[in-house]
C-alpha cells in the first residue's frame, strides 16, 4: 500500500495505485504524490491583491454551490432518485472541499459568507443549473488563473478549471448534451 496526498487540497489517499482523480477535491493524477514528495505549497504564499480579491470571489463560488448542491440532492431524494441525488452529494463535497483550499490561501482572513442556495424541484433543471454554475466557475477560475503572477496560484486555478470542466462534462451527459454542443 502506498500513500498518496494531493498537492491541490493537502488530503491523503491510501491505496496501491496513484488514483486518477482526488477522491475529496477531483485534482487530476498529475497532482496526487507519494508522501514523501509531498509539500506545503501554501506555506508562506502572500497573494497579490487581484489574486486575495479572485480567492475571496472562489471562495463566495465554492461556498454557493456547495449550498446548491446539498439542496438538489436534499431534493432528487424525495423524488427516490438515487444516482442523481448520488452526483449532487458527491459534488457538494467537492465544492466544500474547493472552498476550504481557498479559506487556506486567506488564512485567518476568511470572510464571512453564509450562502443559503435552494435548489428545483426536479432533476433535469437542477442538472441545467449545474452545469450553468460549472460553466461559470470555469471561466472565472480561467481568468483567476490568466491574471495571477503566484507559481502556487496558477497552479490551483488551473487544477480547477481542469476539476469544474468534469463537473461540465457530467451535465451534459446527464442532459443528453454531447461533449462539444453548445449549451442554447
Amino acid at each position: 500500500m502506498n500513500v498518496y496526498r494531493c498537492i491541490i487540497c493537502g488530503d491523503s489517499f491510501i491505496g496501491s495505485v496513484r488514483p486518477s482523480n482526488c477522491p475529496f477535491c477531483g485534482a487530476h493524477e498529475q497532482y496526487m504524490v507519494k508522501i514523501e514528495k509531498w509539500q506545503d505549497l501554501n506555506e508562506g504564499l502572500e497573494l497579490t491583491d487581484v489574486t486575495r480579491t479572485n480567492v475571496e470571489k472562489a471562495l463566495e463560488i465554492e461556498l454557493s454551490n456547495a449550498a446548491f448542491y446539498e439542496s438538489a440532492a436534499e431534493k432528487v431524494a424525495i423524488e427516490g432518485e438515487d444516482e442523481a441525488r448520488s452526483i449532487f452529494r458527491a459534488l457538494f463535497k467537492v465544492e466544500s472541499e474547493h472552498a476550504s483550499v481557498f479559506k487556506k490561501f486567506l488564512k485567518n482572513a476568511v470572510p464571512e459568507v453564509d450562502i443559503k442556495e435552494v435548489a428545483f424541484d426536479n432533476i433535469k433543471d437542477n442538472f441545467k443549473e449545474s452545469l450553468r454554475r460549472e460553466e461559470i466557475a470555469t471561466k472565472f477560475y480561467q481568468a483567476a488563473h490568466d491574471q495571477a503572477t503566484e507559481t502556487r496560484a496558477k497552479q490551483v486555478f488551473k487544477a480547477l478549471v481542469e476539476v469544474e470542466s468534469d463537473h461540465i462534462a457530467l451535465d451534459k451527459e446527464h442532459l443528453g448534451i454531447e461533449e462539444n454542443q453548445p449549451v442554447s
